[in-house]
């Protein structure tokens, strides 16, 4: 495999994991306002409405989220969430990723 391939491959991964637990981490603390909206919203878009901008997560990350199933949020905790987040971060930063490219 050639050398570019592996770094995109890398830098995507790397973007979408930071994306994935920015979403996470913006949520988990509140996560039962999260699923009361989702039981009171008639449709997806409904939801999507709602918690983007009470989040402040982008439509990816929204989409994301209600893609969880419900017994994955029991098991979400915030300190794990966040040593991992730093460990992407620190990733991002060795591939030379910015806030502006992701």
């Amino acid at each position: 495999m050639k050398t570019n391939d592996l770094r995109k491959r890398k830098t995507s991964y790397y973007r979408w994991q930071k994306l994935r637990l920015e979403a996470l981490l913006a949520v988990v603390q509140r996560k039962y306002e999260f699923i009361e909206i989702i039981r009171r919203s008639k449709t997806e878009k409904d939801v999507i409405e709602r918690v983007v901008p009470r989040f402040n997560i982008s439509l990816r990350q929204a989409h994301y989220l209600l893609g969880l199933e419900l017994r994955q949020w029991g098991a979400l905790k915030y300190e794990e969430l966040q040593k991992e987040y730093e460990r992407v971060v620190r990733y991002c930063q060795i591939l030379g990723l910015n806030d502006k490219k992701l």
